[in-house]
């Protein structure tokens, strides 16, 4: 007789309990089987990707390696790399919150709010006095908040954030790029580095 039959007459007559074990021991067994392979699945998908942007040699490493004019390797935040790719070349649009258009200060607070988990007020100037600010360009590392003035009469209205190598991202009129803080235009507007408490 084979299992579903044993399983039929010991259910329906309580007909042999050697066989109620028997098959008690094969559904635990199927059953543990079953949860360990959900389990071993689910573990190697987490792991794949939470790391597959920070992986040695990872395209996203290379990329942004050559952008920023650093070696590979130096690119080990796979979540601020990631959320970059996703935005950069976005249009600008003054007011903008969204990936049809966004402004600065917008693409500074959506960046701090996913990628670190921090709330920035909406505009540049209010950004700039929630920071921690300093003017020694030697101190900016990746993450800091940059300050430029760009409008006379304005102490604050642009904001970007600092890479490496003195690149820094941010929502230009010309869409979302990664800057240079050497470039002349940049270098002569910059106010202040600033750090989010």
């Amino acid at each position: 007789m084979n299992i579903a039959g044993h399983l039929y007459f010991a259910l329906r007559y309580k007909y042999c309990s050697m066989c109620t074990v028997t098959i008690k021991k094969y559904f635990q067994t199927t059953l543990l089987a079953g949860c360990l392979l959900i389990l071993l699945g689910a573990c190697s998908s987490s792991r794949k990707n939470s790391s597959s942007a920070t992986e040695p040699g990872s395209s996203l490493q290379k990329k942004y390696g050559k952008l920023l004019a650093v070696p590979a390797q130096n690119i080990t935040n796979g979540d601020l790399y990631s959320f970059i790719d996703k935005w950069l070349n976005t249009a600008y649009k003054y007011g903008g919150q969204s990936s049809k258009g966004i402004d600065c200060s917008a693409f500074a607070q959506i960046l701090y709010d996913q990628v670190f988990n921090k709330k920035l007020p909406r505009n540049s100037q209010a950004q700039y006095d929630a920071a921690s600010t300093f003017t020694s360009r030697n101190k900016l590392h990746e993450g800091d908040l940059v300050f430029f003035t760009t409008l006379k009469g304005k102490k604050i209205s642009h904001v970007g954030v600092y890479l490496q190598n003195n690149k820094f991202v941010n929502a230009t009129n010309s869409g979302v790029a990664i800057s240079n803080l050497t470039d002349q235009y940049w270098n002569d507007r910059f106010v202040a580095g600033g750090k989010l408490n």
